[in-house]
């Protein structure tokens, strides 16, 4: 998500991604909200059935 393809690019539209050579910035971790939400709640909700 964050490097497609191998390649780190420091904007993405217009937000920058980085605010430092390894850490992302507030504002694009912010902007990535929603693709957390798909991938990450499907996860939490099968662990859950899981482990009861």
């Amino acid at each position: 998500m964050v490097c497609p393809e191998g390649t780190c690019h420091m904007i993405s539209g217009d937000l920058v991604m980085y605010r430092d050579d390894n850490h992302l910035s507030a504002m694009y971790t912010k902007s990535l909200k929603g693709w957390f939400a798909r991938e990450l709640t499907p996860l939490v909700e099968q662990s859950a059935t899981d482990n009861p």
